[in-house]
């Protein structure tokens, strides 16, 4: 009968032939159990009150390891206090010619579109704020670049775009109310080389 030893030795080399390279060794599940540890931790700093002081200093700590893994979410959608206002970003391309085109971030394809959708709405969350003016001007310019093709095919240029942001009070669910939309432009990008 083998002794400990030779088991302890046996069961680790099966574990790590099972588990690859970098799991199968002391060091690697050491690096993946903390890892594991900050990102429970930080999620569950980020999910904290808003109105905790604690949770104001650790934000900023966490914020590194939330942001690039998509953890950065709130749950007001489920909350006793669920967002009371719909918000939608769309933009307003205007062609040298005076023509205009309506710019949608794109809604819900039948393959993967939640996913891709996800991330346009995140985008448009972000891009409404004013706090976000950052992402105004390169936006603009993004949505600009989009619609050269087309104001070239139709023999002429984009001349401007502009970001509009239109809200409504969300009604009571079950309501049956219609929203009722304001319109706010809040940012325009007149094109170089484009006439006034």
């Amino acid at each position: 009968m083998p002794d400990s030893d030779e088991a302890d030795e046996a069961f680790e080399a099966a574990d790590r032939s099972s588990a690859g390279w970098f799991a199968g060794t002391r060091t690697g599940r050491a690096i993946l159990s903390v890892g594991l540890v900050v990102v429970l931790v930080s999620v569950l700093v980020w999910n904290l009150p808003q109105d905790l002081a604690v949770r104001e200093r650790l934000v900023p700590v966490v914020q590194p390891v939330v942001n690039p893994l998509g953890l950065n979410q709130r749950w007001e959608l489920f909350s006793p206090d669920p967002a009371r206002t719909s918000v939608e970003v769309t933009a307003e391309v205007v062609y040298a010619d005076g023509s205009t085109r309506t710019y949608r971030f794109p809604d819900g394809e039948p393959f993967l579109g939640a996913l891709r959708e996800y991330r346009w709405r995140k985008l448009e969350r972000r891009l409404r704020l004013d706090s976000r003016r950052d992402l105004w001007g390169r936006t603009a310019a993004w949505i600009a670049a989009q619609y050269e093709d087309d104001a070239a095919a139709q023999g002429t240029a984009v001349a401007s775009v502009t970001l509009v942001r239109r809200t409504a009070a969300t009604p009571a669910p079950g309501s049956g109310a219609d929203r009722e939309w304001q319109r706010e432009e809040y940012f325009t990008l007149r094109v170089p080389g484009s006439p006034p």
